[in-house]
């Protein structure tokens, strides 16, 4: 769901067009985290992005934290 709605948001806002294989250097539009990036088991989905975690609980709860400086970005928690 992530994913889904951060493609829509670019598609809508960003003003450039999807690349199929784009660069690691940010071009000005983000990108989905790529499948070999996410780890899935049966507590949790762990999510990592050049610059982000994503740590999505069975429950719902979710937390995204910057990977360089640990600092939550947005969490969302019963």
């Amino acid at each position: 769901m992530i994913n889904k709605v951060l493609v829509e948001v670019e598609d809508c806002h960003s003003g450039l067009v999807a690349d199929g294989m784009p660069e690691l250097q940010y071009s000005g539009r983000m990108y989905p985290v790529q499948e070999d990036f996410i780890v899935r088991d049966d507590e949790r989905i762990i999510a990592r992005s050049k610059g982000n975690e994503i740590v999505i609980d069975n429950d719902g709860d979710f937390v995204i934290k910057d990977r360089k400086t640990g600092l939550i970005i947005i969490s969302k928690t019963r």
